[in-house]
This record gives C-alpha cells, structure tokens and sequence, in this order.
C-alpha cells in the first residue's frame, strides 16, 4: 500500500465518520419523524422523535416546517409506503439468471397488477433459497402513494433515498433487536405484531414474510367500553390464535406500535401465548443499541427510527 493509498482512506474515513438521517412513516394525514445521527458504528438520537398531523396537501410544508423548527438540516430522508398502500405476495420460483428472475416474478404477479385500482410499481427480494429454488418476496406498491411521497419531499427540501414499506422496516428492526439477544434470521421463525391508529397488522417471518392484517383499530378501542373493550380483544386473540394454526407457531413474538400503551392486552398476550413462544416489545433505542434516553413514547417510532437506520448503513 502507498502512502497515497493511505491518504485517501483516510480522507474517506473522515467522510464518513459522522452522518445524519430522516427516516419518515408518512400516511395521508400525519407523519412520524425520527432523527439519527451515526458516529462511525454508534447510533445516536439528539433530536427526539415527532409526530406532525396535516392535510394531505399541507404534508410537505408542515414537514419542513417541523424539521426547521427542531433545527434538523439534511437534504435527503427515508420514507415508508403505508400497509394500505401495499400488497405483499410470496413466489417460489426455480433458480434462474437474475435477468430472467425478474421476468419471472413480473409475469407471476400480473394478475395482482391489473386487480389493482391504478398504476402500480414493485420491486422483490429473496428471502431464502433451497437447492434449486428462491423464496421470493414482492412488494406491490400503488403508483399514487410513491407520487404523494416524492411531492412532499419536494415541497419539505427533501430528496427521497429510499422508499420501504414500512412492514419491512419494521420488521428490519425487529431483526436488529433479535441479534442483540443472541439470535439469527436463520435459527427462528419471527412474528411482529403492531397495533397502529389506521393500520393494524401482523408480519410472519419463516422461509418467506407473510402480511396479515387485522381487525384492530386503535381510535375505536380508545372509545370503547370495558366490557367493548374486553370483546374487542378476545377477537385480537382469536385472530391470532386462527393464524398461528393455519401456519406454525413462531419462537419469538415481538409487539410494536401502540401495543405499549395497553398493558391489559399484553397481559391478554402473556396468558395465552407466554408458555408457547417469547414475547418481547420492539424497542428502538435497544435494537440500535443507542445509549441516550427518548422522550415519550419510542415504540411508537420504531418505523422511522429503522427507516433512518437503513438511510445510515445503504
């Protein structure tokens, strides 16, 4: 090596020693916000996590608004598509040149596409493989909601790096936490269950990523009764409990979203499914490991937080 050599990693490494990111889960009315910053392999959060609520067509002015207010300059972000924008479908398909995989997951999810109201785009991942065959995971996503995020970046001075579903972002942090217990992706099969004001859903994670959504609406719970509060989550654990027969039992259930703000369903969680698999709530600061303290309520961050996360480490 040369002392040329030498000079420009060194330059390199100063580059990027330290970085800021924005990750946003932005929905048609509200968006929640969490700022990043890394300083080489530690994560840090200085500016606690915010929630902004807005007409649609106010998103990207109320954005930059909130973003200038808290001091927070940066000039790209990473945003989410919400569940209800998204339609996930699982391929099995044979081992074939990367090209041609291509081609071949757009002509198994055609008849998704034209069952969809509008354009659409997509994009897919292998989640696992076996001898002579991928397990496929495809993201469907309405055209309407990538036009709605690149619009309000726009208007916010943002430039949209990256674009996830914010189930797989979630489930990206669930991962991360996972591996600071001591576990793999490959060792145990994972469930993510989040409760959130418009979309409740649960992730399933084997060989392949299942979505399903569920009957559960946190604005309606917070209105109900004791007694309509009591039915309403005997159904939760119904849904549950029917799903985990249709397909295995996970070894570990992580809760995320406003699941932390009702203790009286985690004890519903704990005395039906404690002594069959692990449950644990997703934490931001513990999956990313960060030292500082979060104002509020983190788990109700935890998809912008991994979204910022990804933002850092592309």
């Amino acid at each position: 090596m040369t002392i040329t050599d030498v000079i420009s990693n060194f330059k390199i490494n100063l580059a990027i020693g330290q970085k800021e990111a924005v990750g946003i889960q932005l929905s048609d009315d509200f968006a929640r916000l969490a700022f990043l910053s890394k300083n080489h392999h530690s994560f840090h959060v200085k500016t606690p996590p915010f929630e902004v609520e807005f007409k649609k067509e106010e998103a990207g002015f109320k954005i930059k608004e909130e973003l200038l207010k808290r001091g927070i300059k940066v000039k790209n972000a990473a945003f989410s598509i919400p569940i209800s924008s998204t339609l996930y479908k699982n391929l099995k398909l044979p081992k074939m040149p990367r090209k041609e995989l291509k081609e071949a997951v757009e002509w198994n999810i055609r008849e998704e596409v034209q069952n969809l109201k509008g354009s659409t785009v997509f994009d897919y991942a292998i989640i696992s493989e076996e001898d002579n065959s991928y397990n496929i995971l495809v993201v469907i996503a309405k055209k309407s909601h990538i036009d709605f995020i690149f619009d309000t970046a726009k208007e916010a001075g943002l430039k949209p790096d990256i674009i996830d579903s914010e189930g797989i972002a979630l489930f990206n942090l669930a991962l991360e936490q996972h591996k600071k217990s001591g576990g793999s992706e490959e060792d145990r099969s994972i469930c993510v269950i989040n409760l959130d004001r418009q979309d409740s859903y649960l992730l399933f994670k084997q060989n392949n990523i299942i979505l399903q959504t569920l009957d559960f609406n946190v604005t309606k719970y917070n209105k109900a009764s004791l007694e309509e509060k009591e039915a309403i989550i005997t159904k939760l654990i119904n849904e549950l409990n029917y799903f985990f027969l249709t397909f295995n039992e996970p070894s570990k259930l992580f809760t995320s979203g406003f699941l932390v703000d009702f203790p009286e369903i985690n004890s519903y969680l704990k005395s039906n499914f404690g002594d069959k698999f692990e449950i644990e709530d997703i934490n931001p600061l513990i999956a990313l490991d960060i030292k500082e303290k979060c104002e509020g309520v983190c788990g109700h961050f935890s998809i912008p937080f991994s979204l910022a996360f990804e933002e850092l480490n592309q």
